[in-house]
């Protein structure tokens, strides 16, 4: 489980529920394959510094708090703030040479097996009695990233298919111009003669030209020496 951030192109395509987190470079865990409505999907869980004390235990994870912990509050990986993600949002979160990062990222490792749980159990909840109130809509931005990916492919297939019909034509004008050359009349590209394509009109000079020999000298000139 592995510690990320989220790039400004994500946030630019799910503009507009206030409940994200939308802090530059906010760092989030990337839980992968969690179920929910049916498919399994990858999510990011975003770190909170400040989760209000009244918050139920269950919807987050509770880690060391951070300097910017005010007091009362808890520092933790928030699940209510969690939302779909696909690898092409994700960055590197540098934690070299941060002592305190390190320790979150052997605490998680610790206890993947548990966060893994709760956020599966929270997806389930969220299925069965509907989203709860302060979370992320997690239907909304997965149906932007369902469309952006049917967008691309359909794209995909355009770009694929105007390749095809460019290579054609110009099959076509190669073939033309060679009948034409060859003096004869051109030759549909998809007819079945097209790979074909023989001069109409051929002549002995358009034929590779035999050697020529010298004039044979006569017996007369070899005795004069001529």
């Amino acid at each position: 489980m592995k510690i990320v951030s989220i790039s400004q192109d994500f946030f630019d395509l799910v503009d507009g529920d206030r409940e994200l987190m939308l802090k530059h470079n906010r760092p989030c865990i990337v839980v992968v394959r969690l179920r929910f409505r049916g498919k399994r999907r990858d999510f990011a869980v975003p770190l909170r510094s400040n989760i209000a004390p009244n918050v139920p235990k269950d919807q987050y994870f509770a880690l060391p708090p951070r300097p910017t912990t005010r007091p009362g509050c808890r520092h933790g990986i928030h699940y209510i703030k969690m939302f779909p993600i696909t690898k092409a949002y994700q960055r590197r979160f540098r934690t070299e040479g941060s002592a305190y990062y390190e320790t979150l990222q052997r605490i998680i490792d610790g206890n993947t097996k548990r966060i893994v749980s709760e956020c599966q159990a929270y997806l389930d909840r969220h299925e069965r009695e509907g989203r709860p109130r302060f979370a992320v809509d997690i239907d909304r931005i997965a149906g932007l990233l369902e469309g952006e990916k049917q967008g691309t492919s359909a794209q995909s297939r355009a770009m694929r298919n105007r390749s095809a019909f460019l290579n054609a034509a110009c099959a076509s004008q190669i073939l033309e111009k060679q009948a034409v050359k060859c003096g004869g009349a051109p030759v549909p590209v998809h007819s079945r003669h097209h790979q074909r394509l023989r001069c109409a009109t051929t002549s002995r000079a358009s034929r590779p030209a035999s050697r020529k020999l010298p004039p044979r000298r006569s017996w007369t000139s070899r005795r004069s020496g001529c």
